[in-house]
């Protein structure tokens, strides 16, 4: 009996993992999906008074231009204009079709300290690598530290700040997340590009990070730079989106929320 009833239970737990495994699948897909339509605004509705993205690009083209003669930025090369073979799909008409360097200060990657893992220390600034990144956030799990010494000497130049945008260009490429103010201080190694955006009052970081998972991947597919995968930082910079209103932003992103969240539970 004791032999039946086990046998029971194990077809039973057998079932209950398999049903698991379907529904993290469904999980996957349904969030492909929720960010296909929000890519073709197709996920919330657009609001006629909303101010242009238009309008916005030239707000963040004149502040870029104005950090530049101030030379609190440097002058970035110019990116090739977006041709309509490179569109991939309609977009409402208050959109626009962007590439990333466009609406950044920067595109640049992380460093990796001499030494490396020995460089590693137990507690200090917190060194993000490719598996920190994830849609989610900056994940904090097997995560590792550099001294102080480190992150303001060689490591200088990929000291991040709030609202970075990280891109994952070797190993699995392609994940995106944004700083968080809790994820500070902190520094990315060579794995990790950074982009940094003009105005953060001017772009849903968020909306940004939701919006690239999926631009990136169309890179990743069609990226035949070497037999070892790898995104470079002009790829990063001439990857395209579209670009809705800001107010639109925010509410994509509202609603993307709500549905991970109702995903989830």
């Amino acid at each position: 009996r004791i032999a039946a009833k086990i046998a029971q239970l194990f077809a039973l737990l057998r079932k209950i993992e398999s049903s698991t495994q379907q529904y993290a699948k469904l999980q996957t897909l349904m969030k492909s999906k929720v960010l296909d339509l929000a890519m073709r605004g197709k996920l919330v509705k657009q609001d006629p008074n909303d101010e242009p993205a238009s309008v916005l690009l030239k707000k963040i083209e004149a502040e870029k231009e104005q950090l530049t003669k101030e030379k609190k930025i440097k002058k970035s090369k110019p990116l090739p204009p977006i041709t309509d073979k490179e569109k991939p799909f309609e977009i409402p008409d208050s959109w626009e079709w962007v590439r990333l360097g466009d609406i950044v200060s920067s595109v640049t990657k992380g460093t990796t300290p001499k030494g490396g893992k020995k460089a590693y220390v137990s507690k200090g600034i917190n060194y993000y690598r490719a598996e920190n990144v994830a849609i989610s956030g900056l994940g904090k799990q097997n995560l590792n530290h550099i001294t102080s010494d480190i992150h303001n000497g060689p490591l200088k130049r990929s000291i991040l700040k709030e609202n970075d945008i990280l891109i994952t260009i070797a190993g699995t490429l392609g994940r995106v997340t944004y700083v968080k103010k809790e994820d500070l201080p902190g520094n990315t190694n060579q794995a990790v590009s950074i982009s940094r955006p003009i105005n953060s009052n001017e772009i849903n970081e968020k909306f940004l990070v939701y919006i690239l998972a999926s631009s990136i991947q169309r890179v990743v597919k069609n990226n035949k730079t070497t037999s070892i995968p790898n995104l470079t930082l002009q790829q990063i910079a001439e990857t395209i989106f579209p670009f809705p209103p800001l107010s639109e932003q925010n509410r994509i992103v509202s609603k993307i929320v709500r549905l991970f969240t109702l995903l989830k539970k």
